[in-house]
């Protein structure tokens, strides 16, 4: 491994992703995000828990049983400043190839690291892995929800594709530790590449132009044949992540901390760069009619929850927490009860407001078929009743039944 640059005590805050940083701090202060954080601490596992299982189930390495992986994670160490607080590492028995780090609070950090990884990657790029683990652990990432607590909980679809556009950009804050680690653009590369195809240097030759053509491919195709799909996943693709390190690899603020010529690409440009790379994962909003997909949101709902004959407490819960205001789906639910056919009069109001929703974006419309999936879901079950009222939404909003069964997919 060559001779690496252990870079000043603030470059872990100085290299974060500035867009990532700041929806990080604004989703935790958020009243939303604390009332899922409350739940999410109910179904957390402890401290003691979490190492408990670990000692239980994986092997706690040292230098003398792992000289080879302590030295490489003892290497990341030193680069992120982390030589002098505990760790301890794991290696368990898994073909895929992942790694995780964990912190309770100011507790010591907890690195595992998947047997897959290890006998996939060489030791360069096992340290860009690890660092991007340290950099997770070291930003507090964990504070917010995962992918599966998102999964888990009732999350209104607003702040859920909040949460998972923050996820996105994370991974961008963790990659640029990963990439200040090994020093090398070829390297964090090299590794995506192995996990993605799934193949090592035995049987393909990485060459780092061939790789970035493919990405250039990827965004500008992405650019004319969004996928709706993108808006539920936590990580970007691989080639836009890598097309983000070049970026990044590219600017002054790395430049100065691997002590390299003076130049390079003003910050604040390549931050704006990133940021627009994500916006092929995310909804566009030009001419988004909010009134529109909000009437549809608060009837939509309600018909679906009707459809089964009966207006389950849990359905009614998860109509409130769609809205901001709590009060509009009371009024909405009252008005209800003053109807002779509260179940045809949701239809209705529904139906006359799909007509306001026609020049929504189409990922727009899906999100919406999103959130009345949670409202079905609500009270663990999925009727044909509702499944019909779910169809028959798709059809009038332009959406492919096709959706449905993808969001099931991705959240059951």
């Amino acid at each position: 491994m060559p001779e690496l640059k252990i870079p000043p005590r603030d470059a872990i805050d100085t290299v974060r992703f500035a867009p990532e940083a700041k929806m990080c701090e604004d989703l935790i202060q958020s009243s939303q995000v604390t009332d899922v954080l409350e739940k999410a601490k109910e179904r957390m596992a402890s401290e003691a828990q979490s190492r408990r299982r670990m000692l239980a189930s994986s092997l706690r390495i040292n230098a003398r049983m792992m000289p080879r992986l302590i030295r490489i994670v003892d290497t990341a160490r030193r680069i992120v400043h982390l030589d002098e607080m505990p760790v301890e590492t794991y290696v368990r028995c898994d073909p895929e190839p992942n790694a995780c780090c964990m912190r309770h609070g100011d507790g010591p950090f907890y690195l595992m690291i998947n047997s897959g990884l290890v006998e996939k990657l060489d030791p360069h790029e096992l340290l860009f892995v690890i660092g991007h683990e340290f950099g997770h652990a070291l930003y507090g990432h964990h504070r917010l929800p995962s992918m599966g607590a998102l999964q888990a909980l009732e999350v209104p679809r607003r702040l859920a594709l909040r949460l998972l556009a923050w996820s996105r950009r994370a991974e961008l804050s963790a990659d640029r530790v990963g990439l200040l680690c090994c020093q090398s653009l070829n390297v964090a590369a090299h590794s995506f590449l192995k996990l993605s195809c799934g193949l090592t240097g035995e049987h393909v030759q990485f060459n780092l132009d061939d790789y970035l053509m493919q990405a250039n491919d990827f965004q500008a195709l992405s650019s004319s044949e969004p996928d709706s799909r993108d808006l539920f996943t936590s990580h970007p693709f691989s080639p836009l992540r890598v097309i983000a390190l070049q970026h990044f690899w590219n600017s002054q603020t790395l430049a100065r901390l691997l002590g390299r010529s003076e130049g390079g690409q003003d910050n604040g440009d390549v931050e704006s760069l990133i940021n627009r790379l994500l916006s092929h994962m995310e909804p566009d909003t030009t001419g988004e009619d909010e009134t529109g997909l909000q009437t549809c949101l608060l009837w939509g709902s309600f018909w679906i929850a009707l459809a089964d004959g009966a207006l389950d407490p849990k359905e009614v819960t998860a109509i409130s927490r769609a809205f901001d205001s709590p009060q509009v789906a009371e009024r909405a639910n009252a008005t209800l009860g003053e109807s002779p056919d509260a179940l045809g009069h949701a239809r209705q109001q529904c139906l006359e407001a799909v007509a306001q929703c026609q020049g929504a974006p189409m990922p727009q419309r899906q999100g919406l078929i999103q959130q009345l999936i949670v409202v079905a879901q609500a009270d663990n079950r999925i009727t044909s009743e509702e499944r019909s009222a779910l169809e028959e939404i798709s059809r009038a909003l332009g959406v492919d039944s096709i959706f449905i069964e993808q969001i099931l997919l991705m959240f059951t």
